[in-house]
């Protein structure tokens, strides 16, 4: 049995009151990292002791089989309904995946529902805005439902009042950090990147047209080059703009010999599970991912979280940040490195945020209108010729085509502590000995120091003739990743003649997209 923490008994104890008034659909908020599974697992058991039959739902397997090893750890047996495993229909409990209860139970009609006192439904806030956890939720009129969410508003910021008929707050993240349960969080954040004229859609920025614009310099910051000042030593988690820009990003780490792997939706469940597991065991430093570890993903260890992509939704941008404040040995707080400025549309995340249910009906009604579904291109198997869609890997023969990297590219930039803004430039005097130990490597001149100095910090930067005859430094892994980046460039100018000799890499990287 697991000791519940005092708010987890607060919170149960005020759950009770507007249940006990008639109130049938009831919204529990509590921030990432405050224990939700666990005190859903507290009223299941409490549930399951009066006879009464829970159906929980989730939207992933893991969360699933998170909740199941939750309950059992409470005592509570119960049946897993997920796609391609036996369902146990014995118990009075049963966590169910939605897209598999909704496939299996109304879409299908392979098994009737299973009945329900009590529905608990996992990450309520996507209950708002899919038809999908609509009907499964319609199935039980006279049940009791729980909705469980650190983030209770919709994609537009607004409020689940459409859904839901009273709502429980737990401690705030900021009280949750001063009670020991949530670490800090230290920002390095960057100017705000240029996304005038992007279209807004549900709250956020529209991904194809996002996509497009990152396919340009609008990222601040080398993401690589920064990470090794800011993070070197920490267990870090990457949000990349899309799948190609995170496999491009773990390929620059593991080119500097630091090891890092990449996950997204068509990674396999066994296949994700290793990856996390290594990165969660210490194998892997960096685990980068394009849109899968927003919501429920459980690894305290990690300790950095990189954004590299920009978002306008505060429900993406708590559920993104919270990933990295759990608490773990040794742990004493969390990098957030932002080259997307999400810290300025947003601000720090253990603000008191002032949740509210009040929602208009026909906003929820423009929502769940008609939306144009994103056509699947038919994909041609190399290996049998054998023509799908809808997947990745060949149904016929398991043949999986390779998705490249793909560079994001970025304006140049030093990312600093928010608290240190104001402090003075940085060390230059420790960058011009690493430069001097590159000249000596490599025969170079001294003046190159200089100019590389000059290249990394402005053209204003002072270098005193006393410092040629300092000690060389061998380059720092964030330098070593800036001399690689600078090589790149230089090799476009030389293999690109026709461009003025003062281009610089930004309008080269321009160049390279064919703009």
């Amino acid at each position: 049995m697991i000791n519940l923490r005092d708010y987890q008994r607060e919170a149960i104890d005020n759950l009770m009151a507007p249940a006990a008034e008639g109130h049938r659909r009831l919204l529990l908020q509590a921030a990432c990292g405050a224990g939700k599974t666990v005190i859903a697992a507290q009223i299941i058991r409490h549930a399951v002791s009066n006879n009464q039959r829970v159906l929980f739902l989730a939207h992933r397997r893991e969360l699933v089989m998170q909740c199941a090893r939750k309950l059992a750890d409470f005592g509570v047996e119960s049946g897993q309904m997920i796609s391609g495993d036996e369902w146990d229909q014995t118990h009075l409990v049963d966590v169910a995946s939605i897209q598999t209860f909704h496939s299996w139970c109304i879409r299908r009609g392979k098994y009737p529902a299973p009945p329900a006192d009590l529905v608990v439904i996992d990450e309520a806030h996507h209950y708002n805005s899919s038809r999908t956890w609509q009907e499964v939720v319609e199935k039980y009129p006279e049940a009791l439902i729980l909705g469980m969410t650190a983030t209770p508003c919709n994609k537009r910021g607004k409020g689940l009042g459409y859904h839901f008929d009273a709502m429980v707050e737990c401690p705030s993240i900021q009280k949750l950090i001063d009670q020991g349960f949530l670490v800090p969080a230290k920002y390095y954040v960057p100017s705000v990147p240029d996304l005038e004229g992007l279209k807004v859609m549900a709250g956020d920025y529209a991904e194809n047209q996002l996509s497009t614009r990152m396919d340009v310099p609008k990222l601040i910051g080398d993401i690589v080059e920064n990470w090794a000042r800011i993070a070197p030593t920490r267990k870090t988690m990457i949000f990349a703009s899309g799948v190609k820009h995170s496999i491009h990003l773990v390929e620059a780490f593991t080119a500097l010999g630091v090891k890092a792997a990449h996950v997204d939706g068509a990674t396999e469940a066994p296949e994700r599970d290793a990856i996390i597991k290594r990165f969660s065991d210490g194998d892997l430093q960096i685990l980068s991912n394009c849109a899968v570890f927003t919501e429920g993903t459980d690894i305290p260890a990690a300790s950095c979280l990189i954004f590299a992509r920009p978002t306008k939704s505060l429900l993406l941008y708590l559920q993104v940040a919270g990933r990295v404040l759990r608490t773990h040995p040794g742990k004493e707080d969390a990098i957030i490195i932002d080259h997307a400025g999400v810290f300025y549309e947003h601000g720090p995340i253990a603000q008191d945020w002032p949740w509210k249910l009040d929602y208009g009906k026909g906003d929820v009604q423009k929502e769940n209108g008609k939306r144009r579904k994103k056509e699947n291109k038919p994909i041609t198997c190399d290996s049998c010729k054998y023509v799908y869609e809808q997947r990745l890997d060949c149904p016929k023969c398991g043949w999986r085509p390779k998705v490249n990297g793909k560079e994001v590219l970025t304006y140049p930039a030093y990312l600093q502590a928010l608290e240190e803004l104001v402090n003075p430039p940085p060390d230059v005097k420790k960058f011009y000995q690493m430069m001097l130990h590159v000249v000596r490597e490599k025969g170079y001149k001294t003046g190159w120091a200089w100019m590389k100095c000059r290249d990394r910090f402005g053209d204003s930067v002072y270098c005193p003739r006393s410092w040629m005859s300092l000690d060389p430094i061998a380059p720092s892994l964030e330098v070593a990743a800036w001399l690689a980046k600078e090589r790149k460039k230089y090799f476009f100018r030389k293999n690109n003649p026709g461009l003025a000799a003062h281009t610089d890499g930004l309008r080269a990287n321009k160049v390279l997209q064919g703009e």
